[in-house]
């Protein structure tokens, strides 16, 4: 089947980090599968959430939209963070999937380097949207311990930006610098999980993390400090956490080090694998 991409973001077809390369293995066992760029030619239409939706008639039609959005029925397929048994139209995959698999991430998380020194440094944050109240709390109440330093233009407490590109090694070797670095989500809603969790991760350093309760089904619970709720009492139990690793090595190192995944694997339903078989079952009954 041909298939077209219209609407995605720039360099999209340049297979470069998160790009094309994802989809060409989502998509690698639909029945004579191709990229094809002219829409009217392929029987398949995905299209983004970044822009104007193309529909044609007698087309299948996809939207891909890991941001939080709600599906509608004018799309056969959605492939996004959402939970299946809600939305009967969807495919539950991540924005962190095509994060891993796209810059080969995956395997780092799983046989993950072992950290035997701790970090000089408290806490960062890198954040420029400061639309996120429960985000916002947890830099204020950790502030409040400790300086965390803030390189972003949220909050910046440091006078600079940092501008290395996220994913990128300067990116990850600035961040190891820390103990601690808080990376939530700008939004808590069905299965939207972006990569900044792996910020921590691929750096050796704790997240302090908030976002969908659909993370405690893939990370394991004492690789990083989680916001459950927003309230009081769970905003304290996170800087009791913190202050805990802060004041003891021992303790620290034995989380930092902590595998990333439930039983150090990826879960069997977010595995490549899986999603391409889902992907083609889907195609299958919609043709």
């Amino acid at each position: 089947m041909k298939v077209s991409f219209h609407a995605f973001w720039p360099r999209f077809f340049e297979d470069e980090q998160n790009n094309i390369s994802f989809f060409k293995e989502l998509f690698s066992e639909v029945e004579d599968f191709s990229v094809i760029q002219n829409t009217n030619e392929s029987d398949i239409i995905v299209n983004s959430l970044y822009g104007p939706k193309i529909k044609i008639k007698n087309k299948l039609h996809i939207l891909y939209g890991p941001e939080p959005h709600y599906p509608k029925d004018e799309d056969d397929l959605v492939i996004g963070g959402l939970d299946e048994t809600e939305y009967p139209n969807a495919i539950n995959i991540p924005l962190f999937i095509s994060y891993l698999y796209c810059n080969n991430f995956l395997d780092k998380c799983i046989s993950r380097q072992v950290r035997t020194s701790v970090p000089q440094n408290f806490c960062c944050w890198i954040v420029s949207n400061d639309k996120c109240a429960e985000r916002n709390t947890l830099f204020h109440m950790l502030n409040s311990y400790k300086k965390v330093d803030s390189v972003g233009m949220a909050f910046n407490t440091t006078g600079y930006l940092l501008t290395h590109p996220w994913g990128s090694k300067g990116f990850f070797d600035f961040i190891s610098q820390y103990k601690f670095v808080i990376c939530g989500e700008n939004t808590k809603i069905d299965n939207y999980i972006t990569e900044k969790i792996f910020h921590g991760y691929l750096s050796q350093t704790v997240p302090v993390y908030y976002g969908s309760d659909y993370a405690k089904k893939i990370f394991d619970k004492d690789s990083y400090i989680s916001l459950d709720d927003v309230t009081e009492q769970s905003y304290i139990n996170v800087l009791n956490k913190v202050i805990e690793l802060d004041i003891n090595d021992s303790k620290y190192l034995a989380m930092v080090n902590q595998n990333v995944f439930i039983n150090n694997s990826l879960i069997e339903e977010l595995q490549m694998k899986n999603l391409k078989k889902k992907v083609v079952e889907r195609i299958k009954l919609l043709k």
